[in-house]
């Protein structure tokens, strides 16, 4: 009997020990809903809310936080409806306010979508597609320890999930170029938070990978500079309207040298990511994907935004970064493991 032979007969015994691939997507179907429930709850239990909901509702909060309005207007809507309000009064614990349940549902959706986008992504970028099934419980596992497992700074934004989803579908699109679906995505962002406008930078990036940069690189300059024109008519448009409102936009630089100066601060420094944020730096070369790579030096660049104007220590200002990095190292895992392993037994 030859190798290839016993092979495949290894291969129908372990099919024959394996569960029926119907009960197995069950089963997977069954556990993420449930894990995804699990994070929800445990995010508005443990976390606290760090702005003044009715204050953010009416326009009054501070900025840089007022800019992101998105929210409070589903927020404001949620409070004046009585369907919302009669079904907020049967939860329990903060659940029981309606602009609160809102956030509640806001982000059940945004995981939802994420979880459908990161395994799209996955399968757009794979060689294989074997490996589907992980991109979103590394989400949740990395949303985890970014939103919820935190000495400090346990607090959260109501925009938080539903920027760290539009964040992922926009880095999607870019990367498929979809580029008028990723417009009114990105849109959308631009009133979720400021940070969308990095996406900018990955449309240029595509170019890199066109047959002939030169002659088809228009439809990605026009799609950034539009991009970019809409970010700043957003951003200039919202800081002028709330100009008036008391402001926590300062720079960081001082306190992020702090933080940094003391050792039993660094792991919720690098929890951002559930500690995974540098992984494709790490093993850049082992990325097969060249416009996945060059997508990665998002990371570092976003870092330094963060030190500038940010808190280190606040591990869910890395949040929207989730989604692609997971994605990224599933990726990773794919072709450093499988396809070794692959090679090992021929």
């Amino acid at each position: 009997m030859t190798t290839s032979d016993t092979q495949s007969l290894d291969k129908t015994s372990i099919e024959k020990r394996n569960p029926p691939h119907r009960i197995v997507t069950m089963f997977y179907v069954i556990a993420c809903t449930l894990a995804t429930l699990q994070f929800l709850r445990s995010y508005f239990i443990i976390d606290s809310p760090y702005l003044n909901a009715l204050k953010y509702e009416l326009g009054n909060e501070r900025m840089p936080f007022q800019a992101r309005i998105l929210m409070s207007v589903l927020m404001r809507h949620a409070e004046s409806s009585s369907i919302m309000t009669q079904i907020a009064g049967k939860m329990r614990g903060p659940l029981r306010s309606p602009d609160t349940f809102c956030v509640f549902l806001v982000g059940l959706v945004s995981l939802a979508v994420i979880a459908f986008v990161v395994r799209a992504f996955y399968r757009s970028a794979s060689v294989s597609g074997q490996l589907a099934w992980l991109p979103y419980p590394l989400v949740l596992a990395m949303m985890a320890e970014t939103y919820i497992v935190r000495f400090q700074e346990a607090i959260y934004f109501p925009y938080d999930l539903l920027a760290a989803c539009l964040f992922t579908l926009c880095v999607y699109l870019c990367y498929t170029r979809r580029y008028l679906l990723l417009l009114p995505v990105f849109i959308l962002g631009c009133f979720a938070r400021e940070t969308i406008i990095l996406v900018v930078p990955l449309v240029l990036l595509n170019i890199d990978s066109l047959p002939n940069s030169l002659r088809d690189s228009r439809k990605e300059l026009v799609t950034a500079a539009g991009l970019a024109v809409i970010w700043l008519t957003v951003f200039v448009s919202l800081n002028h309207l709330y100009a008036h409102n008391e402001s926590e936009s300062f720079l960081r630089i001082h306190a992020n040298l702090s933080l940094l100066r003391n050792p039993l601060q660094w792991s919720q420094v690098a929890s951002g990511c559930g500690f995974l944020m540098l992984v494709p730096l790490l093993f850049w070369r082992a990325m097969p994907d060249r416009r996945l790579r060059m997508y990665s030096l998002l990371i570092p660049v976003w870092i330094v935004i963060i030190f500038f104007v940010g808190m280190l220590a606040e591990s869910r200002v890395f949040g929207e970064l989730i989604g692609f990095i997971a994605v990224y190292c599933t990726i990773l895992f794919e072709t450093i493991y499988l396809v070794r392993r692959r090679y090992s037994t021929v």
